[in-house]
């Protein structure tokens, strides 16, 4: 395979294209299509970006079927104190999942919400000011309210982990 997405054919001799990729006008991957081994479309991947060139909007078609689709959003500084990243899922035509990423000033991770169907499932993190994970709360723990089920790590002078405990 090359990197234009052509795969060689020995039996024939010849150049079958397997994808192809569109760009916009800044240079950002517009689409994939992939193809059958007929040259015939088989799936394309549409995507938009807003004006900064972050990622708007991936959707998966197979013909006109939309097989996914996910819409991304960003708040730098939520709440004053917090950025957030999210994502929209969709799983059917009304029905979708945002996944949420909440970070700090520093960049360091401080939660991941996920909602779905009126539920919103938290994990949590705290971080050392060198930006290492020492603890994780996960969803499933934060819904049940359980009390020991923190995961906390130890790093080493290099900030390798060292120890892990729950």
């Amino acid at each position: 395979r090359d990197i234009a997405g052509y795969v060689y054919q020995e039996e024939t001799g010849s150049w079958l294209q397997m994808y192809q990729n569109s760009y916009d006008a800044r240079s950002n991957l517009a689409s994939k299509t992939v193809f059958h081994d007929d040259g015939t479309e088989k799936s394309k991947i549409t995507y938009t970006y807003y004006s900064d060139n972050q990622p708007k909007s991936e959707t998966v078609l197979e013909g006109s079927t939309v097989l996914s689709k996910k819409e991304f959003t960003y708040a730098p500084y939520y709440n004053s104190s917090e950025s957030q990243v999210s994502a929209k899922v969709y799983s059917d035509s009304a029905g979708y999942l945002t996944a949420s990423q909440y970070s700090d000033k520093l960049g360091n991770r401080t939660r991941d919400t996920l909602a779905y169907n009126g539920q919103t499932y938290t994990q949590s993190y705290t971080t050392d000011l060198l930006g290492n994970i020492l603890t994780v709360k996960d969803f499933q723990a934060n819904a049940e309210g359980a009390a020991n089920s923190t995961v906390s790590y130890t790093y080493d002078y290099a900030n390798r982990v060292v120890e892990t405990t729950t």
